[in-house]
């Protein structure tokens, strides 16, 4: 059973559970929006029915096998155009937990779902609340693949397919917060995230496929990395494009 988180400042002290439901940022974005969501206030759930990833894709998460929750962040002087910042700290804080627990080696593929080499172990959603040019509320989704053994696709991987370990859910969602505070903090203290954002990118200044998702095209580009809205620069035929969240997809082709 998951309970109160003893050891972080914030997250975590106040949980909701529930063993199954549609969505946890569903349920939290309600939650938010009725004014009954603290900062810091954790939604899990074990059966997640229809948790989204990025573009609308379905997360696949089997029962009781993985990590499916959201928080809630109620940030002050956060402006909307710097709203990348919370994709950085959230995705760095879960790099932090995987390399210290089991030294998992692991990058973060542009904007925010964790990779382990061409599979992925961790998505993540963030749903941003605005009033006027500041965001007054963000809730943000994560699901990690630790137990489950089976996927329906080979790009998905787990924590125990990597490490043939089975690991206790609680534990894992006590450590992966704690993490994941730890960088909170030390953005709210001032620390610029970006290079270590940056050295920890998938793919960075390596030739791949992409596709504008707009037209269809498939080309082949190198990542520069991100500019300074968190869209991501690509090098095409000696020429530097940027894009945003929804304007590019990779393709797991070997060239």
């Amino acid at each position: 059973m998951y309970k109160i988180l003893a050891n972080t400042t914030f997250l975590g002290k106040s949980v909701i559970y529930l063993p199954s439901c549609h969505s946890t940022n569903a349920y939290a974005s309600d939650l938010v929006g009725k004014g009954v969501a603290e900062n810091g206030f954790i939604v899990i759930t074990d059966h997640q029915t229809r948790g989204k990833g990025q573009q609308g894709n379905v997360w696949e998460a089997e029962p009781d096998r993985n990590l499916t929750f959201s928080f809630v962040l109620q940030p002050e002087n956060l402006p909307a155009n710097k709203q990348f910042d919370l994709n950085m700290f959230t995705t760095l804080g879960i790099l932090d937990f995987l390399k210290g627990y089991q030294n998992i080696s692991v990058k973060i593929k542009w904007p925010n779902d964790i990779y382990y080499h061409n599979q992925k172990i961790c998505g993540i959603l963030i749903a941003n609340m605005v009033s006027g040019k500041m965001i007054t509320d963000s809730v943000i989704g994560i699901g990690l693949n630790v137990n489950q053994r089976i996927f329906s696709v080979p790009e998905a991987v787990s924590m125990y397919m990597i490490t043939g370990r089975e690991y206790k859910l609680p534990v894992i969602l006590e450590g992966l917060v704690l993490c994941i505070e730890k960088r909170i903090l030390q953005y709210l203290k001032g620390g610029d995230l970006r290079a270590d954002y940056l050295n920890n990118l998938f793919g960075l200044n390596e030739k791949r496929k992409f596709m504008r998702v707009k037209t269809g095209e498939v080309f082949i580009g190198q990542i520069k990395g991100i500019d300074q809205a968190g869209r991501l620069r690509v090098v095409e035929n000696n020429v530097e494009h940027t894009f945003d969240f929804q304007e590019i997809k990779f393709l797991n082709i070997d060239l």
